[in-house]
């Protein structure tokens, strides 16, 4: 009886290790992307921003 409920906390750790090891891949696999997305957005509002400023600026030099 003793060896049988020792098995099954065994295979209980067993199964929760592999949760927590799905779950930090999972964790991350989110972390990547979000580091590869987060730059590009944040590149993207930048441009969006600067865009205008910088057509406005070249009108203003360039002299026919």
């Amino acid at each position: 009886m003793a060896s049988s409920s020792t098995q099954t906390v065994s295979e209980q750790t067993k199964t929760e290790k592999k949760e927590t090891r799905s779950h930090l891949s999972l964790k991350m696999y989110l972390l990547g992307i979000a580091t590869i997305i987060v730059p590009l957005l944040v590149f993207y509002v930048i441009a969006a921003l600067v865009a205008p400023v910088r057509s406005g600026w070249n009108s203003l030099f360039i002299i026919d």
